[in-house]
Formats: structure tokens, C-alpha cells, sequence
């Protein structure tokens, strides 16, 4: 996956990390309307 082929908008699930190292899997979508762009 290519991040330039993503948007802000996308519903793709993706696994994100944290600083402490802890991953989860949620939308892209999801991701960027609680923490903001």
C-alpha cells in the first residue's frame, strides 16, 4: 500500500501503531475524524 493512493476519507482498514507500541486496525476514515488532520 502506497500511501499517495490514500485519502483522508478512505474506509480502508489499516493497523496503526502507538508510541508505547500498542497496534490496532481501524478505517482511515475513522482515524483522522477523532484525532484530526
Amino acid at each position: 500500500m502506497n500511501p499517495d493512493e490514500l485519502t483522508i476519507a478512505s474506509q480502508k482498514k489499516v493497523f496503526w501503531k502507538c508510541s508505547k507500541g500498542h497496534e490496532w486496525e481501524v478505517a482511515i476514515y475513522n482515524r483522522v475524524l477523532y484525532v484530526g488532520f
